[in-house]
């Protein structure tokens, strides 16, 4: 069966979005090994022999092609991290799926941002029901698969 190609955006500055991302690749790379092909920018982004400007444009030039070549965006909101949120817009612009999440501790109530929910396929505050989305996803129902946040928004 061919793999889902998936890029996992989320920050990593800090323990809570770090956290985030490592709950998201169990799933995705451990979990659902034999579904999903997951590129994660923290861990594929090679840094050396890049500085300044040019370390900018790799960076960038790198996180578009794959979001290009992506099946599916997956995309970790704890935080509110500009770069994650504009990789979304630029995913939702190339017309690609996306599954936004926001697994974060601290909040008590959560409200999720009302144009990011409306432009995904799905968006998930719980882990099982994130967990149990992306197990029935296949190449065939991708682009009909939905489950649109109906909590609170902000």
């Amino acid at each position: 069966m061919k793999k889902i190609k998936v890029y996992l955006a989320g920050g990593w500055f800090d323990e809570f979005q770090e956290t985030a991302l490592e709950i998201l690749e169990k799933v995705l790379v451990e979990d659902f090994s034999d579904k999903f092909e997951v590129y994660s920018p923290r861990k594929e982004i090679k840094l050396e022999g890049h500085e300044g400007i040019e370390l900018q444009n790799h960076v960038f030039s790198e996180n578009c092609k794959h979001i290009k070549e992506a099946n599916l965006v997956v995309a970790s909101t704890v935080g509110k991290d500009m770069g994650t949120i504009w990789e979304t817009g630029y995913a939702y612009a190339h017309n690609k799926p996306i599954i936004y999440t926001l697994f974060d501790t601290r909040l008590k109530n959560v409200k999720f941002n009302l144009m990011l929910a409306a432009s995904g396929i799905a968006a998930f505050v719980d882990l099982q029901d994130f967990s149990k989305f992306v197990s029935t996803l296949t190449h065939e129902n991708l682009r009909c698969s939905e489950e649109r946040y109906i909590g609170e928004v902000e």
